[in-house]
């Protein structure tokens, strides 16, 4: 029942499989801008709209990931933009030390509600079988919570394969 935009940038690391390519490939290609976007939003509660779509400057900076060898400020300050004006947004990070910081900027900015964690990989995403510390901005105060494992057991190690995305061994 809530709708979700979701933006984000394709193609900056080589190798990763991105949001707007398995989107395409799962039949929802990402919205040319944001008349497309807020209408994939009216009809099917879901839109994702690429950077490189409403901020060109931003994305090229994005860009230069590989030339500088890590990421940089600007991947911070694109996981903070709210394009859509959405009443709640996620903000993930890869290093813990991040995670209060994005929350506490989220409170300058006075967005009303955010909840910043620790990402695998820095997404937003999680390991279902491992808690999840979250720093949270709402309504102007900050709250710090742990929201449990969703499931139980130990996760198995994931082993790349060239060309092909990841696959669990048993």
């Amino acid at each position: 029942g809530y709708r979700v935009a979701l933006h984000g940038l394709d193609g900056h690391t080589p190798g990763r499989l991105y949001a707007g390519e398995t989107l395409a490939r799962l039949g929802l290609p990402p919205a040319r801008d944001f008349a497309e976007a807020q209408a994939q939003l009216a009809e099917r509660g879901f839109a994702y709209l690429s950077l490189d779509r409403f901020s060109p400057q931003l994305a090229r900076l994005m860009g230069l990931k590989p030339v500088l060898g890590l990421r940089s400020a600007v991947n911070t300050l694109a996981r903070s933009l709210n394009p859509f004006q959405a009443r709640a947004s996620l903000q993930a990070a890869f290093h813990p030390g991040y995670v209060p910081i994005h929350r506490d900027a989220a409170l300058a900015l006075g967005d009303a509600r955010v909840w910043s964690f620790r990402g695998d990989g820095g997404e937003n995403e999680r390991r279902p079988e491992k808690p999840v510390e979250v720093a949270a901005a709402e309504n102007g105060l900050a709250r710090d919570f742990t929201l449990p494992p969703l499931i139980e057991g130990a996760a198995e190690k994931e082993t790349p394969e060239i060309g092909r995305a990841s696959c669990r061994e048993r």
